[in-house]
C-alpha cells in the first residue's frame, strides 16, 4: 500500500496540499492565541517591552491592540 502510495502522484500532491492547510490553521490558530495574550497582558498593565519579550509580537503589532 505505501509503495502504491509513495509512487501515484497525485494522491502525494493531495497528501501535500492537505498538510499545508493544516499547517496554515495551526500556525493561524497560534497567532491567534498570541495575540489574546498579548491583549490580556496589555489589559493587565504589563509594559510593551515584557510583552515584545514573552510573545516575540512587535511593538507595531502590540499598539495595534490598544
Amino acid at each position: 500500500f505505501m509503495e502504491e502510495f509513495v509512487n501515484d502522484e497525485e494522491v502525494r500532491a493531495l497528501y501535500d496540499k492537505i498538510n499545508d492547510v493544516e499547517r496554515v490553521a495551526l500556525d493561524k490558530g497560534k497567532n491567534i492565541g498570541i495575540l489574546k495574550t498579548a491583549k490580556n497582558m496589555l489589559r493587565d498593565g504589563l509594559n510593551i517591552e515584557s510583552i515584545i519579550k514573552y510573545t516575540g509580537l512587535s511593538k507595531k503589532e502590540i499598539e495595534s491592540l490598544k
